[in-house]
């Protein structure tokens, strides 16, 4: 039977409880559905014990096994028990087992389970579950739970309701008549307000007589629903088989989490379900709040569905509070820095009136177009069934000669017009003021919004010779209530016929002319670009010119300066000529300092650069090694037989050391791999079972079946690698430049990727790879190089080398990635990657894939979740944490790159309501606006030879702010500065808050701090956060792989 056989769609579940309702339903809970109450699962249980027999004997290591998300983590702690003889991993009786264990006092078990039960609180799935009770659908609970959440549920909503508490002390119960008004609560395992609790081995299996045949007749007799149960107990599944061995009228629905498949003893015990005339299925669903809000909003009616959605609402938060503007605490200036951005009044109203097309099928932008084409002294567009221009009353009529039009009126412009910089109104401003700063000053202008001069020089690309041509980019933005011009300097190219050229000589023109426009380059270029404006003394340009339309826009002489401080820097005098000028203040942050561990001694060892903390020191984990646990790196190897000797040598180079050519404010030499990180890196001959020869593909075959076959043989491969005996850490793939036609192709019905097909399958089963082409074997720049793959050999071993020195211990950072699939079926298009950081130092870093269910897709193409998807999102992310540190956050922090909707705002605020403060941020690389760091000297400004700092803070609005994550820093030499690339000036990211508290700093302090906490580079710093970086790719590999839902997979295996 297939696995598709055994499960029912979570909606067609909830269709078939709501269509027989008015049979007697009964539910099973396991400890997982009172993971959102507070209450960790069987699984947490029984990992914390094993981490509290390890740390007890291995207190110095506590730091390294916080997270036991990780499954590292719980791979170290498991062969640790195993070499001191304990159970092995699979076995069914872990849980008791490991709490006698842990706990081999019988007062200490039961004093652990009080204080893990005593301040839970029923979470909104238990007061659903009361509600479907008093509405007669639920008649019986049974749990293995000890924690009364039931019955306090039915007391916190008043019910008539009578709720009859069953334990193994009172299992006499039972046998009395139950009213329709009573609600039956079985605690299987006792409870802890009456009961002697069973959690040892011995007790689990000695299940009480009477409780058992009251299963075994309730499964038989009743719709049984199973939420949050993993199916551990013997004596709790035997009933169970006892039960659907008989013939009967209940039917079984298995819920399990984010689970596709059923695992093998609920398949076998639906299997005997069926073999004996029963309806049984396996439902996969979201957990059992998730579950219980479904139920309720089918099954119940009236007062009863009225209340549900109440509870509802008292979990829910206002999305437009709680939103604390952006500022900063600033003492005297320790820099100047000046913007691209000058102020500039815009025209306060535009021509507006009706156009009566009659069009079927749509096409008004295309008939609107057609009507102002060609025309230098109109713009115009649609906002709803108005046309809005930038003209004069005549021009609008010469231009709709003929056209059924009403009269022509003024509208009134409105900050939120203004506000909107992808708008209508916005982009007829920037249209019209382009055209009129073209026509009055002698400039070239291309489409929207870009000018050009016709003086050039000439540049080298590709063997051809083409004109190249200072060129200006100016956007609208509004700050501040004011509305700014932003002029970016680029350039336009032609080839010497003056024709456009390629994209691909276009872009190697660009980054050749403007990756050396260095900060007082840039700054020197802007200033030519005021000049040819002539806005020295302020401007003023009429649209169109000289028409007398009075659509005037007027431009400040100079732009705007910040003026930035420093707890490290030496106090300025700002020149009296600049004061005016300063309309931002801000602040600068220190560089982040990373740990390591000290190379004599215990402790750790600060350094915010991490290539010379690592020389100078030891890896963060190093004391891993000390306990056996560590130990040197295994590597695996997948090649051509005819690149053998050619791999082979390179990868025994890593133990040797390697002059590093590049990079020297920053990059110290290769040590070699021991030098580095304290162990030797295994690499294997040609001839041992850790190398393996990759078939060569056959060269004559077509992209798509040369690929397929090539990715089939690498995968066999890596299965081969993994089933050794002593299987490699991280397996290298060798890719010679002979199969490039294989590694990539696309049609309209797949994309396919060589990289993304190895790495998807090899997530699914827990191993990490390492792709390694000829070209970078072949790079003269082997220094950076070695440092940048045995950084990656390390870190895929699931070794940890730094961490932060410092964040809040108690938030939880969450990114969030999507992948569309426009080939998939409706309601399968869209996979979110969920990024999860989990503690103060940036560690436990993973993903999670899950499906949306209700993708909204915007005319941008971008996913958004709906309430509901969002929701069970926050939900998922709570139960992750709850997992890894056994309590809720005080914190979450969730960072996109769109903005939040306002229904998923909505419903990441109720899935996360038991938290005290969520901040929901909007993070992206600003496209335009720019700032030139400077000098004072004499009392001059004076452009410097370096751009803005790393850790620059400006705040321009309540919820806008400018973070230069990107920008110079300091250099390993004394006195020297580096900036990472060297090219051009960096772009900040603009943050926007879209909810939350938490100050400015704080925020800017996390996300400069997460941009060194990607391992899968050696630089000092990602452009983006940890959370973000790379998560649109994490996302699609993500969509590749099987096995989405709960398991959540190490981010190392992604890299």
């Amino acid at each position: 039977m297939g696995e598709s056989d055994y499960t029912l769609p979570l909606d067609a579940f909830i269709r078939s409880v709501g269509v027989n309702k008015q049979s007697p339903h009964a539910f099973f809970l396991g400890a997982g559905a009172s993971i959102s109450s507070g209450i960790q699962s069987a699984w947490m249980c029984i990992w914390e014990w094993k981490r509290e027999i390890f740390l007890s004997q291995n207190p110095e290591l506590r730091a390294q096994f916080r997270e036991l998300s990780q499954q590292s983590v719980r791979k170290r702690i498991q062969r640790w028990l195993e070499t001191e003889g304990i159970i092995p991993f699979d076995d069914r009786d872990e849980y008791g087992y490991y709490a006698e264990e842990c706990y081999p006092i019988p007062k200490n078990r039961r004093h652990y389970f009080q204080n893990l039960v005593s301040s839970a609180s029923p979470g909104l799935g238990y007061q659903l579950l009361c509600l479907l009770a008093e509405a007669g659908i639920v008649h019986s609970v049974w749990t293995t739970n000890f924690d009364g959440l039931v019955p306090k549920a039915a007391a916190s909503l008043q019910l008539d309701l009578t709720v009859v508490d069953v334990g193994v002390d009172s299992s006499a119960r039972l046998q009395r008549q139950h009213r329709l008004d009573e609600l039956l609560h079985v605690a299987l395992h006792g409870d802890y307000r009456y009961d002697a609790l069973k959690n040892t081995r011995a007790e689990l299996r000695n299940q009480d007589d009477e409780l058992r045949a009251g299963l075994v007749k309730d499964a038989r007799d009743k719709n049984l629903i199973v939420v949050g149960y993993s199916g551990r107990d013997d004596s709790v599944m035997d009933a169970l088989r006892e039960a659907y061995a008989q013939e009967g009228t209940g039917w079984l629905y298995w819920c399990g989490y984010d689970a596709e498949a059923p695992p093998k003893p609920v398949r076998q015990l639906i299997d005997k379900a069926r073999q004996n005339g029963r309806e049984a299925y396996y439902v996969n669903a979201s957990g059992f709040d998730d579950l219980a809000e479904r139920l309720a909003s089918h099954c119940l009616e009236g007062q009863l569905a009225e209340r549900a959605r109440e509870k509802r609402a008292e979990m829910r938060r206002d999305p437009s509070q709680h939103l604390q503007p952006f500022t900063v605490q600033q003492s005297r200036p320790t820099g100047l820095i000046k913007s691209n951005a000058f102020q500039v009044e815009c025209p306060s109203e535009v021509l507006c009136f009706e156009w009566d097309l009659d069009l079927e099928g749509g096409g008004y932008w295309s008939e609107l177009r057609d009507r102002t084409r060609g025309r230098s002294d109109i713009v115009a567009g649609f906002l709803g069934t108005d046309v809005l221009a930038l003209s004069t009353i005549d021009g609008v009529r010469d231009a709709f000669r003929g056209d059924p039009i009403s009269k022509v009126r003024r509208r009134p412009i409105s900050d939120d017009d203004l506000r909107m910089q992808n708008g209508v109104v916005v982009s007829l401003f920037t249209k019209a003021l382009t055209r009129s700063i073209a026509e009055v000053r002698g400039l070239n202008v291309y489409g929207k919004n870009l000018l050009w001069v016709d003086e050039s020089t000439r540049k080298s690309a590709y063997g051809q010779t083409y004109m190249v041509h200072e060129a200006a980019r100016i956007h609208l933005r509004r700050y501040r209530q004011q509305q700014y011009l932003v002029i970016s300097p680029t350039i336009v190219t032609h080839d010497m016929s003056g024709e456009e050229p390629s994209r691909r000589a276009d872009k190697e023109l660009k980054r050749k002319v403007l990756s050396r426009q260095y900060n007082s380059e840039y700054n020197d270029a802007l200033d030519r670009w005021r000049e040819r404006f002539d806005i020295g003394g302020g401007a003023s340009f009429e649209f169109p010119p000289n028409s007398g339309s009075m659509f005037l826009f007027n431009i400040r002489s100079a732009p705007d300066f910040a003026a930035v401080s420093s707890s490290k820097g030496r106090a300025i005098t700002v020149p009296d000529a600049a004061k005016r000028l300063v309309r931002v203040r801000g602040i600068e942050l220190q560089e982040p300092e990373l740990l390591f561990s000290r190379s004599r001694g215990s402790g750790h060892a600060k350094d915010f650069n991490p290539v010379r903390g690592l020389c100078q020191n030891l890896p963060y984990d190093y004391a891993l090694n000390r306990n056996g646990l560590g130990g040197d790196i295994r590597v695996g190897v997948i090649c051509p037989r005819q690149d053998t000797q050619v791999l082979s040598r390179y990868l025994k180079r890593f133990a040797q050391k390697q002059r590093a050519k590049t990079k020297d404010e920053y990059l110290t030499d290769y040590p070699g791999f021991r030098g580095a990180f304290g162990v030797a890196l295994d690499v294997p001959e040609p001839q041992n079972n850790a190398w393996v020869e990759c078939p060569e593909p056959d060269p004559s075959l077509s992209p798509e079946r040369g690929g397929t076959a090539l990715s089939q043989s690498i995968m066999r491969a890596v299965d081969q690698l993994h089933a050794s005996p002593s299987s490699p850490h991280v397996i290298v793939v060798y890719v010679p430049r002979r199969w490039a036609s294989f590694e990539s192709f696309s049609d309209e019905n797949q994309v396919f990727d060589l990289h993304d097909q190895v790495k998807a399958f090899s997530i699914e089963r827990g191993i990490a790879t390492q792709f390694l082409r000829e070209s970078t074997v072949q790079d003269s720049y082997q220094g950076s190089i070695m440092w940048s793959l045995a950084l990656a050999f390390y870190v895929k071993a699931m070794r940890t080398p730094w961490v932060l020195d410092r964040m809040d211990d108690d938030t939880a950072f969450v990114g969030l990635g999507f992948s569309l699939d426009h080939h998939a079926r409706a309601g399968r298009q869209v996979l979110m990657g969920c990024s999860h950081i989990y503690n103060a130092e940036g560690l436990g870093l993973s993903y999670r894939m899950s499906q949306i269910e209700s993708p909204v897709i915007d005319r941008r193409k971008n996913p958004f979740m709906s309430r509901e998807d969002a929701r069970r999102m926050a939900e998922n992310t709570l139960q992750l944490y709850y997992s890894s540190r056994f309590r809720l956050p005080q914190r979450v922090v969730v960072h996109k790159r769109v903005h939040f909707k306002r229904e998923e705002r909505e419903g990441l605020l109720e899935g996360l309501s038991g938290v005290d403060n969520v901040d929901l941020l909007e993070i992206n690389v600003e496209p335009s606006l720019r700032y030139v760091a400077s000098r004072v000297k004499n009392g001059q400004f004076r452009g410097d030879g370096f751009p803005v700092r790393r850790g620059t803070t400006l705040p321009l609005d309540d919820d806008k702010a400018l973070i230069w994550v990107h920008g110079s820093t300091s250099s390993v030499k004394p006195g020297r500065t580096y900036y990472q690339g060297k090219r051009r000036i960096p772009a900040p990211l603009m943050v926007k808050r879209h909810h939350g508290k938490t100050g400015l700093p704080t925020l800017a302090e996390e996300i400069v701090g997460l941009s060194k906490m990607n391992w899968n580079t050696i630089d000092l710093y990602t452009k983006l956060p940890a959370t973000l970086d790379s998560s649109q790719s994490i996302a699609r590999i993500g969509s590749l792989a099987g096995s989405l839902g709960a398991q959540s997979h190490d981010y190392r295996l992604f890299m």
